[in-house]
């Protein structure tokens, strides 16, 4: 008969320590997201504490990138949640999607910078934003919203290029409306067809 474990459960963490370690999280995308080489102590400056509070969070810097990676994996999630992907015809939810996912600019940054941080073909599907794109680029072809003529992967990279023009745009100091016009405009006429066939 195996014995019962008499180990105590690990406490759950208070809600200041969940806090600062939201901070650090915060800190380091806010920080790294400007600068992919930025060091723990430049995070600690950004989020106005010490070395010794932010290592009895995180290890070591792989340790937040880890944790920092999961974050945009969640905001992702919400961008797809937000679009309602489901709803609609297909082009007008990829539109959407895209529009969620350009709010997220420091996400972005990590994803789409040189030597970047992020890498969303390293998430598990379920968490990926991009999970439903390929059910929602099959809809809009057979809703004649989406041109059938065109290879669903290719879509898909045309999505993923201008949705990265429109961040650089943004990151450059376009105005967020005049941007989202000209993503929807470009997609629009990259990828759709007149109307239903």
């Amino acid at each position: 008969m195996a014995r019962k474990s008499t180990a105590a459960p690990e406490p759950a963490p208070s809600a200041t320590s969940e806090r600062t370690r939201r901070a650090i999280i915060d800190a380091a995308m806010e920080t790294w997201s400007v600068n992919q080489t930025a060091t723990l102590g430049d995070i600690c400056d950004t989020a106005g504490i010490g070395r010794s509070t932010l290592h009895r969070h995180f290890a070591d810097r792989a340790a937040l990138l880890a944790a920092v990676d999961q974050q945009c994996q969640q905001q992702f999630t919400v961008a797809a949640l937000r679009a309602h992907p489901d709803d609609g015809p297909g082009l007008e939810a990829v539109l959407r999607l895209c529009q969620e996912l350009l709010e997220f600019g420091q996400v972005l940054s990590l994803i789409f910078s040189d030597n970047a941080l992020i890498d969303p073909d390293g998430w598990d599907d379920g968490s990926r934003a991009d999970q439903g794109l390929t059910a929602v680029i099959q809809r809009g072809r057979r809703d004649g919203t989406i041109d059938p003529e065109l290879p669903a992967d290719w879509i898909e990279s045309v999505i993923w290029m201008l949705l990265f023009c429109a961040w650089q745009r943004s990151r450059d100091g376009g105005s967020r409306r005049e941007t989202a016009a000209l993503l929807s405009r470009s997609l629009s006429g990259a990828i759709g067809t007149r109307g239903p066939a």
